[in-house]
């Protein structure tokens, strides 16, 4: 980098500093992503690391340095009805997932006039942009969950808006994965549509946080008929009408069934630490923090 690009950075506001920097991240990333063996590599000597048999230490000492806030919720739930937390944890430990009780559809409702002349495409920080979907990510129970199952203090570091097309085919329906941000992190998906078997559901596998081989880690996606016959009987499709809420602890295989018409969902991920000080979406208040929409 030039003297005279540093001199501009320094003179520049520091929001502006980190979009110029992101969108050099960004643009390095996808010349990384031409050169597949280097981010398989990348990616495999990532998940080895994840995965290693020091992760429990890395659980406790994250649990030592950010213990949960003893918090009481200043603002009322947005589901429809109330979670006794330790079902959701103790079915996020055991199957790696909870179908968790509707958002209101009057908050539905309010959300589809941020999304709704929107095209197909991924769209970041819309937690900062929509007070309705704020509200989603920032409900106090969903908060509570993510203390109760990390231990510690959760970090919300994405909340994107995904808004698939119909017939729309890519590395996220030809097989399946999984992600790993932080030491744990947990999904929180909301169908802002309805969603059936033809609206390209998610699919994940109950129990395989818990059940993966030493091969799993080494490559990108895992081939349908290949997790099919390992897990015959823990395939779930999750369908559901609008406002439907999913918890998924990221490490279970997962996938997107081929959509025949649209589906709009919102995702938000929270993480026992951060990511990276330029990680797209990353929201250093918390999930306690209230939004305005800007």
């Amino acid at each position: 980098m030039s003297g005279r690009t540093l001199q501009g950075l320094a003179s520049t506001p520091a929001h502006q500093v980190r979009r110029q920097l992101l969108g050099l991240m960004t643009g390095l990333q996808k010349r990384a992503r031409r050169h597949r063996l280097l981010v398989q590599t990348v990616r495999s000597v990532r998940n080895l690391l994840h995965f290693g048999p020091w992760r429990p230490l890395a659980l406790s000492y994250v649990r030592w340095m950010s213990p949960p806030r003893d918090e009481v919720a200043d603002r009322p739930s947005i589901l429809m009805s109330m979670i006794d937390p330790t079902v959701a944890v103790d079915a996020l430990e055991r199957d790696g997932y909870f179908l968790g009780p509707r958002v209101c559809s009057d908050l539905v409702d309010q959300s589809a006039g941020f999304w709704r002349n929107k095209g197909t495409g991924v769209y970041i920080d819309v937690h900062l942009q929509s007070e309705a979907l704020a509200r989603v990510a920032n409900d106090p129970q969903l908060a509570s969950i993510a203390r109760a199952y990390f231990g510690a203090e959760p970090k919300m570091i994405e909340c994107k808006l995904f808004i698939s097309g119909a017939n729309q085919e890519d590395e996220l329906t030809t097989g399946f994965h999984f992600d790993h941000a932080g030491v744990r992190s947990l999904n929180v998906m909301v169908y802002l549509t309805s969603v059936d078997e033809d609206a390209g559901p998610h699919v994940l596998v109950s129990g395989s946080h818990r059940s993966k081989r030493l091969g799993d880690y080494l490559r990108e996606l895992t081939p349908i008929p290949e997790i099919e016959r390992r897990f015959a009987t823990r395939v779930r499709v999750i369908t559901g009408p609008a406002g439907s809420i999913l918890l998924e602890n990221a490490e279970v295989f997962h996938r997107r069934l081929v959509a025949k018409r649209p589906r709009v969902a919102m995702i938000a991920v929270f993480s026992t630490n951060g990511r990276r000080a330029l990680s797209r979406g990353k929201d250093v208040r918390g999930p306690g923090a209230s939004r305005r929409s800007r």
